[in-house]
């Protein structure tokens, strides 16, 4: 036994880095090294850490499928409302004020035409105090400029003229410019328009052939009002305006805003528009039976009754009505119908 002890001694003499207080008995306990418990407490570390973040991915599950029946929850409870208890929730007052909000046009154009009603309203209500031709001279600036802007004006564009550099910012400026001079296009009749709704492409292909040859019997000289690039040519597109017949009734060619517009044929001018809903500031000459209509002008040039040429500047190129940038509608009509302008005159 005093050997074992001996032997003992001299061997944990000779292990400096093992602490004679961490071993108690030799032959019952193993022995550890202080980096073997360093290792023990970083495993554990580890594990706590895992557990946690498997917790939480858990409980993102949870929550995920916890919403995603109270999706479907809701949609069963709105279909059984709907298909049994539908005339209760129409008449209730909350349910109504809800379907009212819901219907409401809350696109860029309608939220535009809102604001136009209040303060017309609110105009009507004070228009003694306001002098009319300062109204007439306001209006006509925001119909010009300010509504054209609102209406084109993109957050998207806006963001990237402040982010991008300066010598950048300014050719992409004149380019942006240049293309909005080419893309501006306009609405045309509303939908509830009886005499619009019927030009079809089934009916108008039918009608459209006997109307070219009649206009085209009548040997009018007829040109080109205005040179620029067409955005919108004639018949069935996809639609630009709420409300507004997706039917294209005219050809639309866009230019600068204030291009001179000339008369495209002689004639008698037999309509001047100012500030319509939908093509804004229009001249109509009648030459023959037929019709030739020039929407959304800056500023007419003419008066009912003037005879024109095609020499005289009816009117400048604009962006008032339904519009998307300055253009000119150029439209040709006959018996209270349309007809593809390109038929009558190739336009470029």
């Amino acid at each position: 036994m005093e050997a074992a002890r001996r032997l003992r001694k001299s061997m944990l003499k000779e292990m400096p880095n093992i602490n004679l207080d961490d071993i108690n008995n030799i032959s019952g306990t193993k022995i550890r090294h202080k980096n073997n418990i360093n290792e023990d407490i970083y495993i554990k570390d580890n594990l706590g850490t895992f557990e946690e973040d498997n917790k939480k991915h858990i409980s993102f599950k949870l929550k995920f499928i916890i919403k995603i029946f109270i999706s479907i929850l809701i949609v069963f409870i709105c279909l059984i409302t709907k298909l049994f208890f539908k005339e209760q929730a129409m008449s209730n007052k909350f349910v109504n004020v809800i379907i009212n909000e819901y219907n409401k046009d809350y696109t860029k154009i309608g939220c535009i035409e809102k604001a136009e009603d209040i303060i017309n309203n609110l105009y009507n209500k004070t228009k003694y105090i306001i002098p009319e031709n300062l109204a007439n001279k306001v209006k006509g600036k925001y119909l010009d400029k300010i509504k054209p802007y609102l209406v084109s004006f993109e957050v998207k564009t806006a963001i990237k003229k402040i982010f991008v550099k300066e010598e950048k910012l300014s050719s992409n400026t004149n380019v942006e410019s240049n293309e909005n001079e080419n893309t501006g296009m306009g609405g045309a009749e509303p939908l509830d328009n009886s005499a619009q709704t019927l030009e079809v492409p089934a009916n108008q292909a039918i009608a459209m052939k006997d109307n070219v040859q009649k206009i085209l019997s009548k040997k009018i000289d007829i040109k080109q009002p205005v040179k620029g690039t067409i955005t919108s040519k004639y018949g069935n597109r996809e639609p630009i305006f709420k409300g507004v017949n997706s039917y294209h009734t005219g050809i639309d060619i866009a230019n600068k805003m204030g291009t001179e517009i000339k008369s495209a044929t002689y004639g008698i001018v037999r309509k001047v528009e100012q500030n319509n809903k939908y093509y804004g500031n229009f001249v109509e000459i009648e030459t023959d039976g037929v019709i030739f209509k020039y929407g959304h002008l800056q500023k007419t040039n003419v008066n009912v009754g003037d005879e024109v040429t095609q020499e005289n500047i009816i009117g400048y190129m604009g962006s008032t009505g339904m519009s998307t940038g300055p253009h000119l509608h150029f439209e040709i009509r006959i018996d209270d119908s349309s007809v593809d302008p390109n038929q009558i005159i190739k336009l470029y």
